[in-house]
Order: C-alpha cells, then structure tokens, then sequence
C-alpha cells in the first residue's frame, strides 16, 4: 500500500466530502485508494475516497469478503471527480472503455 502523501492528505483533510462514507455515510471512515496506474496506486485526490471498513474491506480484491460490486461504485464515483487534466495525466489507461462499462453498471444497478 502506498502511503498517501503529505500534500494530498492536507487537501482531504480540509474537504467536508472526506468526512462520510459515500456509500452508506457512516462517519467512521477510512480513505480508500481506487485506481493504480503502472501497478502503483494514484496519489491525487480524485482518486481516494472516503469508505467505512466494511465497503473499504469489500473494495479490496485481496480480502475474503470482496464484492466486485462494491468496487465498480467506488470507482464509478472516482471517475467522476476525475477532471480532463487528471484523465490526460494518465494516457495509458482506457479511461473511456472504464467509463462506459460502469455507466452501464450504474443503470443496471442504479447507482445514479
């Protein structure tokens, strides 16, 4: 795991949408890194966001109780904040494949 760094953490600190789990808003929260680029977790803060244990634990693929559905919102919801600089900064992802298949998950499940 990737530690998040001093700049970033200053900048979540200082936001009010890091205070709340975004799936069940328990205020009890852990900040969960969504995506990795070049096999290393993204240090910016589009793409930590802000989970309860049990949906961080549910997010991560190397644990027991891991639900692939859990994972695809959190990322659902990290593509979003992510600004056309962010996607820019990241060329080798396919970003827009990513982005149509999960807006497909959110109607199907109705996330939105």
């Amino acid at each position: 795991m990737r530690p998040i760094s001093k700049s970033v953490r200053a900048e979540l600190a200082a936001d009010p949408f890091m205070t709340k789990c975004v799936l069940c808003t328990s205020t009890e929260v852990q900040w969960c890194h969504i995506f990795t680029y070049s096999q290393r977790q993204i240090d910016r803060s589009f793409n930590i966001l802000p989970a309860c244990k049990l949906h961080h634990d549910q997010a991560t693929p190397h644990k027991n109780n891991y639900k692939k559905h859990i994972r695809e919102q959190l990322e659902f919801i990290a593509l979003r904040r992510m600004t056309t600089r962010d996607l820019a900064d990241f060329p080798k992802k396919n970003w827009g494949m990513l982005s149509f298949y999960l807006a497909r998950q959110a109607e199907k499940f109705g996330w939105l």
